[in-house]
């Protein structure tokens, strides 16, 4: 087990040198081990490091035979920084029309004064947080003071926040109308490589 865990830590050190966001290898119990990291890579990015990690590296036997189960930790400011991305392009009202339908029966006694766009807000940015690499990076040199603009007013109240850039309540910040052409859709935005620097 001691050796075992030595194999984790050296993995968690190299993987976060190669994403540059502190990555933790846990042990969880049985024959699960858990690999933490907060926000940068995607989580079919960290697969695939772990991946090529324990197939080309001599220093891991121990843990090739494990169960490895994986948390992307996500910030409230990650939410605010996909929303307001969405939202600059013109694409998050659209969808959240197109979405809040499949929501009218959602509610719960704890969510009673929920709208169906509430749930569809929080739903659309949610996969868009989970595709992007870095979500909490902004997209746009412009985006940075409304992200900031929204974390305080909602005090970090992702429905809140959801409320707030589908109102156009803040003051200043109007969406980019979408191509009428084509159906409402939600654009990730990928960095050409998952690391900080981009593609070597």
């Amino acid at each position: 087990m001691a050796n075992r865990t030595r194999q984790a830590d050296r993995l968690a050190y190299d993987l976060s040198e190669q994403t540059d966001v502190r990555v933790e290898v846990s042990y969880l119990g049985g024959a699960e081990w858990e690999v933490r990291w907060p926000g940068g890579p995607t989580l079919a990015r960290m697969r695939e490091l772990v991946g090529h990690s324990l197939s080309t590296d001599t220093v891991y036997p121990g843990l090739r035979d494990r169960k490895l189960v994986y948390t992307r930790g996500e910030s409230d400011r990650a939410w605010a920084a996909r929303a307001v991305a969405a939202h600059r392009e013109g694409t998050l009202a659209p969808a959240v029309a197109e979405r809040a339908p499949l929501h009218g029966h959602s509610r719960t006694p704890m969510t009673r004064d929920w709208s169906p766009e509430d749930y569809a807000v929080l739903a659309i940015v949610e996969e868009i947080v989970q595709n992007t690499p870095f979500p909490d990076r902004a997209s746009h040199p412009d985006d940075e003071e409304l992200i900031e603009q929204l974390l305080k007013v909602a005090n970090g109240q992702r429905r809140e926040m959801g409320r707030l850039l589908l109102s156009g309540n803040l003051h200043g910040h109007a969406a980019t109308p979408p191509d009428p052409s084509g159906p409402p859709s939600l654009r990730i935005v990928r960095d050409t490589d998952d690391r900080p620097g981009g593609a070597a």
